[in-house]
């Protein structure tokens, strides 16, 4: 008794624990997990769906949605931030305000079945018709945006853009004093979508009601309200798999079971949040290759077909890279640097934002992929990302129409008759190693050796690593393959390029005889 009296304690530390964590750093996960059902939904309606745009929005359905069907709904028992605010508001209700409400099962019965109205309210007039006014009602936008740190700058913006939002928030908060986990069980449309989903789940809350008192304190202490003193085994997918029915069960008579085998907690608690969080680090770790991969391919693709656009079109853009700005999230400026190459949108590299980091990052994966392939600004805005979104396509828009005037922040000659530039590669080197100094600081070292240049090493430079490496390696193989300073860009690092070939170009003017 008491070593399992000592497990249960140890399962609800970890619990209490992992949802602090998850609110602090992931207090959007559950929203960004339901935006990955309606791109699903939103691609297959249109014929548009396709995994590698889509990955940057599927990640956390990829994550959350496998572990949902194996083992239950633990990320709404554990990880959801929505859910951990109603766990804190009934938690202050009962030793705060001493609230004393019971909500009849007959009740509780009916109500639960809102959500799925609510789900299919959602997918009818939101996603299928895109009816944008009820974005600003939605309480999970006013949840997302109140719940990150920057929560009490955004209670401004909230009220200005949200307050029927807000509005709504506030009331589910209400309700949350009264009915624990209100929300989750009358309203989530994402909660209907796990009941569906976790019903045939290998883990389940097992108890033999032979060894049952007259307590029913299993059930009183439900959050979800199952009625289980009904029941031997815990089937209804309502259950979100917190355990607390194992700790309020006075005989230990209630456990949680694998295929009606008993489990330990100590491994549920710790197998589910690391699992979850694998997939989650796995799918960024696949998505920023895919999304590095596209744009390379992007440049195959432009280098092919530019001059078939030339013959047939009449050019929009002047070559170069342009800055534009756009308004984001709480009116933050987004700048953005977009070059442009023989008509074509060849890359688009962010110079800086005032969003929140996650919000940002997600729209601008899937932003960019979409432009860069249908060469134009027309694409949808991220769900769960609207105003990032928004803030990134102005900032694309404003720099493209300052390429249809040419007046570019970095020119690019495109002109044929360059045979008197070209000199500079029949020049001889004199050996030796040569220091050059480009942009941001960059310093680079360059080695001449029998006039040929063997190896360029870098110094020092003030540009973000990741961006900076892949220019670096890409940059420096063409120069050493082609012997010549005059390479393109990497895709996705134009500014670090543009100081790589500025600090190489630079040591080689030393190294000239």
């Amino acid at each position: 008794m008491c070593k399992n009296v000592k497990n249960i304690k140890i399962n609800s530390t970890c619990k209490i624990i992992l949802q602090i964590i998850f609110f602090l750093t992931l207090p959007g996960l559950y929203i960004n997990a339901f935006a990955g059902i309606k791109e699903i939904y939103i691609g297959i309606l249109n014929q548009t769906f396709h995994l590698r745009n889509s990955l940057p929005i599927l990640i956390e359905a990829i994550s959350i949605f496998p572990i949902t069907i194996l083992m239950g709904r633990f990320f709404c028992g554990w990880m959801c931030a929505f859910g951990s605010y109603g766990d804190f508001i009934y938690f202050i209700s009962q030793k705060v305000f001493h609230i004393k409400f019971k909500i009849s099962e007959k009740a509780d019965a009916k109500l639960k079945y809102f959500k799925y109205a609510v789900l299919v309210f959602t997918i009818i007039a939101i996603w299928t018709f895109d009816i944008k006014v009820f974005d600003s009602i939605n309480p999970n936008n006013v949840f997302g945006t109140l719940a990150d740190f920057h929560g009490i700058l955004n209670i401004q913006y909230v009220f200005k853009e949200l307050l029927v939002g807000f509005v709504i928030f506030f009331l589910i908060t209400v309700g949350s004093l009264f009915v624990e986990r209100f929300y989750c069980r009358y309203f989530c449309p994402l909660g209907a979508v796990f009941v569906l989903i976790s019903s045939f789940r290998f883990f389940k809350i097992k108890k033999t009601r032979d060894n049952c008192g007259s307590c029913t304190l299993c059930t009183k202490s439900c959050k979800m309200g199952i009625p289980m003193y009904k029941h031997d085994k815990i089937s209804s997918g309502e259950c979100i798999q917190c355990n607390k029915c194992i700790s309020a069960c006075p005989r230990s008579n209630t456990k949680l079971s694998v295929r009606d085998h008993k489990s330990p907690l100590w491994l549920f608690g710790i197998l589910v949040p690391i699992t979850i969080t694998i997939l989650y680090v796995g799918g960024l770790i696949v998505t920023n290759k895919s999304t590095a991969d596209y744009s390379s391919s992007m440049e195959a693709k432009d280098t092919i077909s530019e001059d078939v656009t030339s013959k047939t079109q009449a050019k929009i853009y002047k070559n170069g890279t342009y800055e534009g700005s756009g308004s984001g999230f709480r009116g933050g400026i987004t700048k953005v640097n977009v070059t442009i190459s023989d008509d074509r949108i060849t890359d688009i590299e962010v110079v800086s934002y005032q969003d929140d980091k996650p919000y940002f990052e997600r729209a601008y994966s899937s932003i960019v992929s979409s432009i860069l392939e249908s060469q134009s600004t027309d694409t949808d805005s991220v769900s769960g990302a609207t105003f990032s979104s928004e803030g990134i396509k102005d900032a694309i828009d404003d720099a493209l129409s300052k390429a249809q005037s040419g007046t570019a922040t970095t020119s690019e000659n495109t002109d044929k008759t360059n045979g008197q530039e070209s000199t500079k590669e029949s020049q001889a080197y004199a050996d030796g190693t040569y220091e050059g100094n480009g942009s941001a600081s960059t310093k680079l070292n360059v080695t001449i050796k029998n006039g040929q240049i063997t190896v360029i090493e870098h110094i020092s430079h003030n540009y973000d690593e990741p961006y900076f490496s892949k220019a670096f390696n890409e940059i420096v193989s063409c120069i050493i393959k082609t012997q010549t300073d005059r390479v393109d860009s990497v895709s996705g690092a134009t500014s670090s390029s543009k100081g790589i070939n500025e600090a190489i170009s630079d040591a080689l003017s030393k190294a000239q005889n």
